[in-house]
């Protein structure tokens, strides 16, 4: 399959929007961090130097990447700043069409060295496969576990979790679950799950930064 990446101008988050959402609906299982429901919130507010690398097969777009330009680094799927990038991203990566993975990936993070004034690729929550294509040398790499807690195993073991936090923990729960300020979500389902049903990661988020 012959691929070509080029930089595509973001006129509009809206357009963009749409044509991202085309190609969730031809990528294999992409996980919530993938969708345009996290990557297109607060847009105009997170990207204010959008890198846009658009992939095409025969005409047809099969792959997305989006970057936020700082100072000489691409943020995959990150402003570049922490007052906006607190809520921490996982099982970040370029959208790909399925079936295309293994050409359009590399041609893409090899696309985005190739950008103007660009030294350093800041791939935050991505999987070990995002920083094998990106290629260059690691200088910052740090790897951790999202915690999470698995109710569902909980309940098969007839408990349940408010009774097993402390007598104070679990008031603190109860009050702010009665005033409505806790939001239950539930803590099942396969990691990096579909946007309407986030799921806790069970493998380590890696943040790290690349340079050329």
């Amino acid at each position: 399959m012959r691929v070509q990446v080029e930089p595509v101008t973001v006129g509009s988050f809206a357009e963009l929007g749409q044509a991202w959402r085309r190609l969730e609906a031809a990528a294999r299982e992409p996980s919530f961090f993938q969708s345009w429901t996290w990557v297109g919130c607060l847009a105009e507010e997170r990207y204010d130097q959008p890198v846009l690398l658009r992939a095409e097969a025969n005409g047809v777009p099969v792959g997305l990447a989006l970057f936020n330009r700082r100072r000489g680094r691409l943020h995959l799927a990150e402003s570049g700043l922490e007052s906006l990038d607190s809520p921490f991203i996982e099982h970040n990566a370029p959208l790909l069409a399925a079936g295309t993975e293994g050409v359009v990936l590399p041609a893409l993070m090899q696309a985005a060295w190739r950008q103007r004034g660009v030294r350093w690729l800041v791939l935050g929550g991505v999987r070990p496969a995002v920083l094998q294509a990106a290629g260059g040398l690691t200088f910052r790499e740090r790897s951790q576990v999202a915690p999470f807690i698995d109710l569902a195993a909980i309940r098969a073991d007839g408990h349940d979790w408010l009774a097993t936090l402390s007598a104070s923990t679990a008031r603190r729960a109860w009050r702010r679950r009665s005033a409505g300020s806790t939001r239950w979500l539930p803590c099942t389902g396969r990691p990096g799950g579909s946007a309407g049903s986030p799921a806790p990661s069970r493998t380590p988020s890696r943040c790290a930064s690349i340079a050329a």
